[in-house]
C-alpha cells in the first residue's frame, strides 16, 4: 500500500515471520529522507528500516513468506527458498517464468530440481562453446 506522507516513490510491503504470527512492515526508500520522516516511520508498529542490504537478505531468508511490490525482494526470497508473492507490474517479472516460478499469480517457491537441470544445460552449452576454440 502507498505511504502518502513520505511520497509516491516510497512503498510498504509485508512479510510473515517464521516463528510468529506478526506481519512486519518494511519500507523501501528511493530517496534520502530527513531524520524527521525516518523517525516517523520507525515509530510505526513492527517497522523495519535499514540502509544495509544484508539486513534485508537476513530478513527475507528467515521469513515464512514474503509479499512485495519489489522484484529484488522476491529474487532474494526465492534464492533462499522463502515463498514469495509479487504484486508489482514491472515487465521484467516475466523473467521468473524462466526459472519455473510465477510469483505474480500466487505465493510460490523455486523448483530446485528444475533449476539444477537449467544449470546443467547451461554448463553443457558453455563447455561446447569453449571446446570449439
Amino acid at each position: 500500500r502507498q505511504v502518502s506522507d513520505i511520497g509516491e516513490e516510497n512503498r510498504e510491503f509485508y512479510i510473515k515471520c517464521k516463528d510468529c504470527k506478526k506481519i512486519y512492515s518494511i519500507h523501501s526508500l528511493k530517496a534520502h529522507l530527513s531524520y524527521d520522516i525516518i523517525k516517523k516511520l520507525l515509530l510505526k508498529k513492527n517497522m523495519f528500516f535499514s540502509d544495509n542490504p544484508y539486513d534485508y537478505i537476513t530478513l527475507y531468508s528467515n521469513a515464512k513468506e514474503v509479499h512485495s511490490l519489489r522484484i529484488h525482494a522476491c529474487v532474494v526470497a526465492l534464492a533462499y527458498g522463502t515463498p514469495c508473492r509479487y504484486y508489482g507490474s514491472e515487465l521484467r517479472a516475466k523473467l521468473f517464468e524462466n526459472i519455473g516460478a510465477n510469483p505474480s499469480k500466487e505465493l510460490t517457491t523455486v523448483n530446485h530440481s528444475y533449476l539444477k537441470k537449467l544449470k546443467e544445460n547451461q554448463l553443457r552449452f558453455l563447455k561446447e562453446v569453449i571446446s570449439r576454440r
